[in-house]
């Protein structure tokens, strides 16, 4: 009888399994209806609805389109509102009045008469002023309506008033008592506001430069009061939004990385954060967020439109996305700029910031299944923070985490019967199966055993950094006297094993620890050809001058990561551009400011880092290469004359420049330098980094992955390479196809244009067998190689057109 209902469970398990699989990949929930296109780009978007009829009011680069909806199959062009050019424009609606900000100095506010439609016949005029306080508004970056009380808030221009001359914070116009000329009644001066949500006299404004979400009560318009405030994940607070119920407030960070964010907000001297959310797409960027019927319609760049179900806050799920951008999930700033979801009828529009496409969708809400409970320890009973539970499925990852009472909250769309993973590093993984349904919230409560500490030894040389890591732990140390080391309690797993000693290099090696441990296979893995330091450990470079002073070279792995984009100046932590980082986060930079921009940046000053000596037999018996990857960025970005950040070969009191660049890019790029003609007199030689500012702007520099290779030609790697490309020529991209081997445990695409110059270069990770190239080449003619630790392949001339 136990065997059969043992086989009865398997069955239940293995049917709910196959039906399971071919229910998780959610539908995107979104019925595309109809799309347009408007040249030069569309900005934010906005509905109006009269008469039966439904209107998209969307801003473009040339004033405001007036599109009719009713028929979401057909959209039409009614009219377009001209306006001075810019491509940032806001558009709000009270009664039959739409109001429009942009961007474009000397534009105002325009105000458009909506009551003739679906007659063009529309009339439209702007406002800048003046008033006995107010003398002109040039321009404002976005607005709210609070529709209760009748006020209009623009925020973020350009605002003259007689006695505080030019302020961006808050302007308060009454356009309850004549919505075709609004009168000025208040302002918020304080700080810049770059938008907000307004009710009932209650400003939920998004302090962008700030990073906050500011709650200012703005009763006595004239004298604004803050009631309370909180940091925004990101700290680059865009956009913020009210629930029906207004004890939630959700916002965005317009960043890389971002996050949709709910605040309990029922205590305003104790606003709390309850979940944030990423897009499937982890490094993508948000934009602005609407709530409607407890959805959050999410407009989401590169990865187009969102939903999450959220209401439960504390356990935001997505539910819908729908794509408008081809090339999506990249930390750009295309695709889907504004969508509206406030229609009767239900459907939304959106518009695409670059391509200037206008959609309108039917969207499906859907609630989701929830999972939650709590996790503790299995011996002492006490929670445990930081656990990843992750529902096994092809749904969106709602990458849950224990928080520090042990709670877990997450969820997905899809129905069905799931396993899910319990994990963290010190304590033994479990899998569970749960029956998830919509609209229903599964709890359990779980208990984890702690793992076993285990011991890893081993011998190699003597003064070789030893390290093991994975994305959980790490664990340094170096070697005694005569080559032996040992690292107590590593929590078992899969790690990376590094051996690095300066002169000498040691191939990373991945390895399984699940008992005590002794490595000896890497007691003769050395090969001679190479120097590389990925600073994960000090090989000896050393700080010349005064290392106290702000800005001075300093080996750190920050712990804050701000990602790569325009408006971004320290280094980061991560290195999504960095085409050839085998290492993870520790680099030298100049000054740890924890990758605030300017935070213990260097100014008006020099910071000089040099390296161990290298045997100048080295580069004399065959010719050397050296590679490595930089950040330079300095405020200075009009004239590149802030500073600069150059390398030198210094052989005794001589030094001779390799390499010097001077223009401001806030991003990781690669330096290609060729050592053949460094040929010192003395023995030895060193690497000498130089950052500079001049003036009074600030310089922000870092080097990692520095790497001096003796490269020798070879048609043939390992007796089994093949090189080909295609297609060639290309449009596009070019496939490299090849075949590395086995052994080879560094490798890289090196692309040269036909003056010898390295245009770009891609890391092959061990296994691949291909590789895209060339998607940002210009046209031209281009040669191409494959590098590994101590070999180059042949080289495949690469033709790029039209």
């Amino acid at each position: 009888m136990k065997k059969k209902s043992l086989s009865l469970l398997f069955l239940f398990y293995f049917l709910f399994s196959i039906a399971s699989t071919y229910a998780q990949i959610p539908p995107s929930n979104f019925r595309l209806r109809s799309k347009l296109n408007f040249a030069g780009g569309l900005a934010n978007i906005y509905g109006y609805t009269a008469r039966g009829r439904e209107y998209a009011l969307a801003g473009s680069n040339t004033g405001m389109e007036i599109i009719d909806i009713t028929n979401p199959d057909a959209p039409k062009l009614i009219k377009h509102i001209p306006a001075l050019q810019s491509l940032w424009r806001e558009v709000k609606v009270y009664r039959d009045y739409a109001y429009v900000t942009t961007e474009a100095a000397g534009q105002g506010t325009q105000i458009v008469n909506l009551a003739s439609l679906p007659d063009t016949n529309v009339v439209y005029k702007s406002i800048s002023g003046p008033d006995s306080i107010l003398t002109v508004i040039s321009r404002s970056h976005s607005l709210h309506i609070d529709t209760a009380k009748g006020f209009l808030y623009l925020y973020g221009g350009i605002t003259t008033y007689k006695d505080l001359g030019n302020t961006a914070g808050a302007v308060v116009m009454d356009i309850k008592t004549d919505p075709w000329n609004p009168k000025f009644v208040g302002r918020y001066t304080t700080n810049y506001i770059h938008d907000g949500y307004v009710e009932n006299d209650t400003c939920w404004s998004a302090q962008i430069n700030r990073g906050t979400l500011t709650v200012i009560d703005f009763r006595d318009k004239k004298n604004p009061i803050t009631l309370g405030e909180v940091k925004t994940p990101l700290a680059f607070t865009h956009n913020t939004w009210l629930s029906t119920d207004h004890k939630t407030c959700f916002t965005t960070d317009e960043k890389v990385g971002s996050y949709l964010a709910s605040y309990d907000v029922t205590d305003l001297t104790n606003i709390r954060l309850l979940d944030k959310v990423q897009s499937f797409s982890p490094n993508t960027i948000v934009h602005n967020t609407h709530i409607r019927n407890d959805y959050a319609i999410t407009s989401w760049y590169s990865d187009g439109v969102l939903i999450h179900d959220v209401h439960r806050p504390h356990n935001m799920v997505q539910v819908a996305q729908y794509d408008t951008y081809q090339c999506g999930g990249v930390p750009e700033f295309v695709g889907t700029w504004g969508a509206f979801p406030f229609f009767p009828s239900g459907n939304i529009v959106l518009s695409n910031l670059v391509s200037g496409d206008f959609f309108v969708l039917t969207p499906n809400y859907q609630r989701a299944c929830y999972l939650e409970g709590k996790i503790t320890d299995a011996g002492t009973g006490q929670p445990i923070t930081g656990v990843r539970v992750k529902i096994n499925s092809d749904d969106a990852d709602k990458k849950a985490v224990s928080d520090d009472k042990g709670n877990f909250y997450t969820g997905q769309l899809t129905p069905g019967f799931f396993s899910v993973t319990f994990s963290k590093t010190g304590y033994q993984s479990i899998e569970k199966f749960y029956a998830l349904n919509t609209a229903q919230v599964v709890t359990d409560s779980v208990a984890l055993k702690p793992a076993k500490k285990i011991t890893v030894s081993g011998k190699v040389l003597k003064n070789v950094s030893v390290r093991l890591s994975n994305n959980s732990d790490e664990y340094f140390t170096k070697t005694d006297s005569i080559g032996n080391f040992s690292i107590p309690n590593v929590n078992s797993g899969s790690y990376r094993l590094q051996l690095d000693a300066w002169g000498s290099f040691f191939s990373d090696n991945n390895i399984s620890i699940q008992n005590d441990t002794v490595l000896t296979k890497f007691s003769t893995a050395i090969d001679a050809k190479i120097i590389r330091d990925d600073f994960w450990s000090d090989l000896g470079w050393q700080v010349e001058g005064n290392t106290a002073a702000p800005g001075s070279w300093i080996r750190t792995n920050p712990k804050v990561s701000m990602g790569e984009t325009g408006y971004l100046w320290r280094p980061a932590k991560t290195f999504s551009n960095c085409t050839n980082c085998y290492e993870d986060t520790y680099f030298y930079t100049t000054g740890d400011g924890n990758c605030i921009a300017g935070n213990n940046a260097l100014v008006n000053n020099t910071t000089t880092l040099v390296s161990p000596s290298i045997a100048s037999s080295f580069v004399k018996q065959i010719a050397a290469t050296m590679n490595l990857n930089y950040w330079y960025t300095n405020r200075d970005t009009l004239t590149n004359q802030g500073g600069s950040l150059k390398i030198y070969a210094r052989s005794g009191a001589a030094e001779q420049e390799l390499f010097s660049v001077s223009t401001s890019q806030p991003k990781w790029r690669n330096a290609f330098i060729n050592l053949g003609n460094i040929i010192p007199q003395a023995d030895s030689f060193k690497i000498v980094i130089k950052a500079t500012s001049n003036g009074s702007d600030f310089t922000e520099a870092a080097v990692d992955a520095v790497a001096l290779l003796q490269l020798t030609p070879t048609i043939d790697i390992n007796n089994t390479f093949t090189l080909e490309a295609e297609p060639n020529p290309f449009s596009s991209t070019c496939t490299i196809h090849f075949d590395l081997g086995s052994g080879t445990q560094r490798a890289e695409i090196q692309v040269y244009n036909l003056v010898g110059q390295l245009v770009e270069r891609k890391k092959i990770n061990t296994g691949d067998t291909s590789s895209d190239i060339g998607q940002d080449l210009p046209t031209g003619v281009y040669l191409a190689k494959i590098v590994t630790e101590s070999k180059i392949s042949k080289t495949l001339k690469l033709v790029k057109q039209l």
